[in-house]
Parts: C-alpha cells; structure tokens; sequence
C-alpha cells in the first residue's frame, strides 16, 4: 500500500490538485467581485470600506493574478503572500467580533476559522513550492517539461542516488 501511496505522491497530479484546490476560493471571489460588483460594493461600504468600487476593483485583481501564480506556480511565493496579506486584513478590518452578539459572533469566528485554515494552506503550498525548487524538479506542470531522468525516476529514488540529476 505504502508503494501505491508513493507512486502516487511521485507525480506532479497531486500537486497541481492541491494548488487547484487551494485557490478555488480565491478566483471564485475574484469572479464574483467582477460579476457582480455591486452585491460586493454594497458589503464593503456595509463594514465602512471606502472607495467601495475601487476597492473592489482592486482585491479583485489581486485575488485573480495571485490564483492564477499559485496555480502556475510561478513566483508561486508571491501569490500566497497576496493571499494571506488579503486574508488577514480581512480579518482585522472586517471581521468585528467583539461587537457582535450570539449567533453572529459565531458564524464570523467560524469565518476567521476558515480563514486561519486558508493561511496554513498558502503557507504550505509556498514551503513545498521552495523545496520542489530546492530539489530542481519544479515548476513543472506537464510531464512532457519535465527532464527525460525526472520522468523515468521518482522523486525517492532521485533522493536516494543524491538529488534531481540522478
């Protein structure tokens, strides 16, 4: 079983599942900020955000481009540092616990939550990302760019003869 797992963990599908993943979030509140501005405008200016437009206009493209440098993984580092700078204004700036009663506070700290969880996951997205690099074996999207000895020995076994030259 543990070969089936390796085997598995050796290609490049699940990282790039796990980068696409990732970032679903992010590009679906990127294309709704640019499909419907107005819903989004309205909530900014709700927890007293203005310009609400420009604002609006500029998350939107932040959370797009740092998606699609995840999902490249290209300055992938740069993308998830968009992103957790995004997600810790909003809960600084948006998110005002203290002042909610009951029920609401509830739901906005399971927010948080969610959010805290997003970090951890850009976090480890940027880590992998520095040592795939560190290993000469990213970034990589498609096997057919891969060197001819990257795609005939996984990643173990280049580990074990002493790195990604083989």
């Amino acid at each position: 079983m543990q070969r089936v797992i390796d085997g598995a963990l050796d290609h490049l599908s699940p990282w790039a599942i796990a980068r696409t993943l990732l970032v679903a979030i992010f590009m679906a509140a990127g294309v709704l900020r640019i499909t419907h501005p107005q819903v989004v405008v309205d909530e900014m200016r709700a927890a007293g955000l203005e310009p609400a437009a420009l604002l609006n206009m500029v998350v939107a493209i932040n959370l797009l481009v740092a998606a699609v440098l995840i999902l490249l993984e290209r300055l992938l580092w740069l993308g998830a540092a968009v992103q957790l700078v995004f997600l810790v204004l909003i809960a600084v700036v948006v998110h005002q616990y203290c002042k909610l009663p009951g029920s609401p506070l509830r739901l906005t700290v399971m927010f948080a939550i969610e959010h805290l969880t997003a970090i951890g996951g850009l976090l480890a997205v940027a880590m992998i990302s520095h040592l795939r690099q560190l290993m000469g074996i990213a970034p990589h999207h498609f096997p057919s760019e891969m060197e001819p000895c990257q795609q005939e020995i996984p990643l173990q076994e280049r580990s074990r003869r002493g790195g990604p030259s083989g």
